[in-house]
C-alpha cells in the first residue's frame, strides 16, 4: 500500500496511498472516528450491513466501532485519502462538536454513511487535500490539518441535515441483517449464543451465516468478538482492570479474552495499556 503521503501524530492520522494490486481488507472497526474519500477503483465499501458503491468523490464516514471494509477489483488503480481521529481532535470547538459529530452518530449503524459527489463541493473538498499535502512537513502538520478537519466535516453537515429533514429513520423498515445487527448490538456484552439468534429470527446457524457472510463478508462471531474487543480495549486504556473490562464486555473466559486480544492487537491487554500511556 505505497503512501503518498502520510502522516500520524497523537491521535490524528492522514494517509494518501495508491495501491496496483488486489485489495482484500478484513472486517474490522477501530476507536476512533475514520474519514474515508474514494479517489479511483472499482468495488464497493461495507460498513456494517450495508454495501455502498464506490465512485471518484465518495466519501464515507465511520464512526468508533463501526464495522468495515473494502471489496476492490483489481483491474484499476486503488486511491482513497484515509483520516482517522479522536472525538476530542473537536474539543477546540466546543460549540460546534455536537453538530459535527452529527453525520459519525446520529444514525443507526450501517445507515447514511456515503456521501457521493454531488452532495457536497468536491472542488473545494480535493483543494484541502492538496492545500494539506503540500504544505505540511512533520513538524507542522498537525498545526495545518487540525483546523482544516473541521471544515471538510462541515461540507458533509449540510447534507446530512437536509436527510434528516427530509427523510425519518425510524419510517424505514429494516431488513432481516438489518434487525439481527440491532439485535446483537443491543446485546452485546450479555451471554449471547448463536443458538439464541437464530432463535430469536426463526432462522438456522447455517442461514444465518449465509446472510452475515453476504451482507458483511464476515461471520456471525467475529462480528461480535471484534465489536466486544474494541470496548474492552477502550475501557482498558481508560483505566478500568484488565480483567473487569473482560467481563463487563461479555467475555467469561479470561483466557480466550487474553488470546483474541493478543491476535488482534499484537500485544497484550496490560502490555498495551502501558505502551498507550507511555506515549501520553
Amino acid at each position: 500500500m505505497p503512501a503518498l503521503y502520510e502522516f500520524e501524530y497523537e491521535g490524528l492520522y492522514y494517509s494518501h496511498s495508491k495501491s496496483y494490486h488486489h485489495i482484500s481488507q478484513r472486517f474490522h472497526a477501530h476507536d476512533f472516528c475514520e474519514f474515508y474519500y474514494f479517489i479511483s477503483g472499482h468495488g464497493r465499501y461495507l460498513v456494517e450491513s450495508s454495501a455502498y458503491p464506490l465512485q471518484p468523490g465518495t466519501i464515507l464516514l465511520m464512526r468508533p466501532g463501526e464495522v468495515h471494509s473494502p471489496e476492490l477489483l483489481p483491474d484499476t488503480p486503488y486511491e482513497r485519502i484515509v483520516i482517522q481521529f479522536r472525538e476530542e481532535e473537536l474539543s477546540s470547538l466546543l460549540e460546534q462538536r455536537a453538530e459535527l459529530m452529527a453525520p459519525f452518530t446520529h444514525r443507526p449503524l450501517g445507515v447514511w454513511n456515503r456521501f457521493t459527489f454531488e452532495e457536497y463541493d468536491n472542488g473545494f473538498m480535493q483543494q484541502l487535500f492538496q492545500y494539506i499535502e503540500r504544505n505540511t512537513c512533520q513538524d507542522n502538520a498537525k498545526q495545518i490539518i487540525s483546523p482544516i478537519l473541521p471544515v471538510m466535516i462541515n461540507e458533509l453537515c449540510r447534507s446530512f441535515k437536509l436527510r434528516q429533514s427530509s427523510s425519518s429513520l425510524e419510517r424505514e423498515s429494516p431488513s432481516q441483517i438489518q434487525s439481527i445487527i440491532t439485535y446483537i448490538n443491543e446485546r452485546l456484552y450479555d451471554e449471547l449464543s448463536l443458538d439464541d439468534i437464530c432463535s430469536h429470527f426463526f432462522i438456522s446457524k447455517a442461514q444465518l451465516g449465509r446472510l452475515f457472510r453476504s451482507a458483511t463478508g464476515s461471520t456471525t462471531w467475529d462480528y461480535i468478538l471484534i465489536k466486544r474487543l474494541i470496548e474492552a480495549r477502550r475501557q482498558i486504556l481508560s483505566g478500568i482492570p484488565v480483567t473487569q473490562a473482560a467481563i463487563n464486555c461479555g467475555f467469561r473466559d479470561y483466557s480466550a479474552f487474553f488470546r483474541a486480544y493478543k491476535k488482534r492487537y499484537q500485544v497484550s491487554p496490560a502490555a498495551d495499556r502501558l505502551n498507550t500511556n507511555s506515549k501520553r
